[in-house]
């Protein structure tokens, strides 16, 4: 990992109180611990290193009421959500290319280009909520601490290659977005509707005008 980026990530992460949480969400974070442990067990990782990062990832595709302020302050949490982010990108790809799925699949250096594309949005909407969050509501969140965060949101977009079920898995990826804003930011859902569209607005600006380049 490069020295400057290894800093920007070991950058210290100050959160807010932390919010009350949606009753659903105690349900669900119990039911996200009971089948990671069935995961873990089935794949063979209970008490190797690996089971801990199959817990957090289940975690945060179920909206699990501790692990987005978890993902936020811990800086050794970085590589992991590298790891799903380039897992989402591996999805996003799979799903383009139809595996076999439709008649039309695009070539691989279309979706090299939009791998960029998507990557740049990333980094825009991230940027945007930091300043946003910042500029409204007086809460200075390091922009790793809210890639940490809001990667881990969209673990369950890891599936969203599967044909039958892409859009309620986008849609349950963004219930989980504005869960993790609430929590990093211990505000309101008003609030958290707010800062993301305007990341989901930056990124958007962003796509297009980096599309338009490089496709």
């Amino acid at each position: 990992m490069p020295d400057a980026f290894k800093k920007a990530a070991e950058e210290p992460v100050n959160l807010p109180p932390a919010p009350v949480v949606w009753p659903f969400r105690e349900s669900l974070s119990v039911f996200a611990d009971s089948l990671a442990v069935k995961v873990v067990e089935a794949l063979g990782q209970k008490d190797r290193p690996a089971d801990k990062v199959i817990t957090r990832i289940v975690q945060g595709m179920f909206c699990h009421r501790a692990i987005y302020r978890e993902a936020a302050v811990r800086s050794d949490l970085t590589n992991e959500a590298l790891a799903i982010a380039a897992g989402l990108l591996v999805a996003s790809a799979i799903s383009l290319l139809g595996l076999g799925f439709g008649a039309y699949s695009p070539g691989l250096l279309f979706v090299l280009k939009l791998v960029i594309v998507r990557v740049a949005a990333w980094v825009a909407a991230i940027l945007a909520i930091q300043v946003a969050a910042k500029t409204l509501h007086q809460i200075d969140l390091p922009p790793a601490g809210l890639f940490r965060a809001l990667i881990f949101a969209q673990a369950i977009a890891l599936f969203a290659w599967f044909p039958a079920i892409g859009l309620l898995i986008g849609l349950w990826a963004l219930l989980c977005l504005l869960a993790a804003l609430i929590d990093v930011t211990g505000h309101d859902l008003s609030k958290a509707i707010v800062l993301l569209v305007i990341g989901g607005v930056a990124s958007a600006v962003v796509a297009i005008v980096v599309g338009w380049i490089v496709l």
